[in-house]
């Protein structure tokens, strides 16, 4: 536990937001799946699984960078009166430790 803690900068949306994302990615993909089959019914049916599935793709994509999104700062100074470091703590929930070397 750290003896004292300064906040640099605090992120006002800190959460991932998964179950909105799942939902989107969801209702999106099977929209394209069947307005692929209504509009290109005669040709291939290629376009009803390949748009979804490109859609699914950009949106793990987009899902993967968004969990290294920084949401807080902080100035830590340790237990022993050590070096003052500084914490990250990202979306995804990764925090790492800096100090000035």
């Amino acid at each position: 536990m750290a003896v004292s803690e300064d906040l640099l900068w605090d992120a006002t949306d800190k959460d991932i937001r998964i179950v909105p994302r799942l939902r989107r990615t969801a209702v999106t993909a099977g929209c394209l799946g069947f307005f692929g089959l209504l509009l290109w019914g005669e040709s291939d049916v290629r376009w009803a699984v390949c748009a979804p599935a490109a859609y699914v793709l950009v949106e793990i994509a987009h899902w993967a960078w968004d969990r290294g999104r920084l949401v807080e700062a902080r100035i830590v100074v340790g237990e022993a009166g050590g070096r003052a470091r500084l914490r990250l703590r990202h979306a995804g929930g990764r925090i790492t430790e800096h100090d000035r070397s």
